[in-house]
């Protein structure tokens, strides 16, 4: 039997925190997208929970790499279909225009930006 080239012939474990569509969309390094509609093995709410349920073999899901660096790091974890993920999302800091200029406001701004700057790269 050779390698699984899709998403959709796997067990999936899927993270929906309102539990309304357990659809997930994935999208190929050549700009292919695929909206897997099979249902999940695992619908969770949690990040841990999906981890867990990932190292207990359970199926196959998709974890942000910060999340699971360290289990890939250690074995308990194997990338398997690198070609596919997720299509990134906008983060956004909405705040008052009257606070804009806050020193507090300034800074977490700054902090945040930081933050998911060493998350995604």
């Amino acid at each position: 039997m050779g390698a699984l080239a899709s998403p959709a012939e796997h067990q999936l474990l899927i993270i929906n925190p309102t539990n309304n569509d357990p659809r997930l969309s994935v999208t190929s390094e050549q700009g292919e997208q695929q909206l897997i509609k099979q249902k999940p093995r695992l619908l969770v709410d949690d990040y841990a929970m999906l981890k867990q349920a990932l190292i207990d073999g359970l199926g196959v899901g998709i974890l942000p790499a910060y999340l699971c660096k360290t289990a890939v790091e250690t074995g308990k974890l194997v990338q398997v279909l690198p070609q596919w993920g997720l299509k990134g999302v906008d983060v956004y800091a909405l705040y008052p225009k009257s606070r804009a200029k806050i020193p507090k406001v300034r800074a977490f701004i700054e902090f945040v930006t930081e933050l998911y700057a060493d998350i995604l790269n």
